[in-house]
């Protein structure tokens, strides 16, 4: 609920956090009535298409969303799945945009989205070096001003320890030349610390109230008091 979302910023300015990023959800143009759950978690949708029209935010509801991130100073980026979310968000309301593990081969967002003058980072998810390379040359100017990322992410949610994968952060800063950081979901505040103190310079992961929460990704999530936590840590390590 949008009710939730504001909550929920607020709290995270609470516990120190200068970054937000929301995922913004289309169901007209990423799913139908044939799209059956993956996991079914839910007790009130048939399917992914009716969770996904359920729960999309209207404009003008975003239009609160985005003002009320920027009254708490807060850097705001958006996941987008469709060409139509990348109009409807309006890249120039937001700070950075994200692509997906998921849409590494969506050939018409990544070309469109890398002739935006905007920050932008990439989940590596299931991808080869090869996609990966292929990705890295489109996003060249971006990567001239020091606007681009390439973070690595297990498909696996949640992530458990031993698939996490920390050495993949390195490996592709050392193979591609770019900045990369983690974006995990392992629901274990645990992960952070550890990519914390290895030097990683981003970490994205998602947050909820409590992990009992309804959702699809609460259990992959951290609290947002468990994000203040490593909010400190990050403060002490910058020490």
């Amino acid at each position: 609920s949008e009710g939730l979302a504001h909550s929920m910023i607020d709290y995270l300015y609470e516990v120190g956090c200068q970054a937000i990023k929301f995922q913004i959800h289309l169901s007209e143009y990423e799913s139908s009535l044939e799209d059956e759950f993956r996991v079914n978690f839910s007790y009130e949708d048939k399917n992914r298409f009716e969770y996904w029209q359920r729960i999309e935010f209207k404009k003008e509801q975003w239009i609160r969303i985005l003002k009320h991130c920027k009254a708490n100073h807060m850097i705001v980026g958006a996941s987008v799945f469709s060409l139509e979310a990348l109009d409807f968000i309006n890249p120039n309301n937001i700070d950075f945009l994200k692509i997906g593990s998921g849409d590494i081969n969506f050939n018409a967002l990544i070309n469109k989205i890398s002739k935006i003058d905007i920050p932008v980072i990439v989940s590596s998810g299931m991808s080869n070096w090869g996609e990966l390379h292929e990705i890295k040359k489109l996003f060249s100017n971006h990567i001239k001003n020091n606007k681009f990322s390439i973070v690595h992410c297990t498909t696996e949610y949640p992530t458990s320890p031993e698939n996490i994968g920390f050495n993949n952060v390195r490996l592709i800063e050392d193979k591609l030349g770019i900045p990369s950081g983690l974006s995990e979901h392992s629901g274990n505040k645990l992960t952070a610390y550890y990519a914390l103190a290895k030097g990683c310079t981003i970490i994205e992961t998602h947050v909820t109230f409590d992990k009992k929460m309804f959702g699809p990704d609460s259990t992959s999530s951290l609290t947002i008091g468990d994000f203040g936590d490593i909010i400190k840590a990050n403060n002490y390590f910058k020490k």
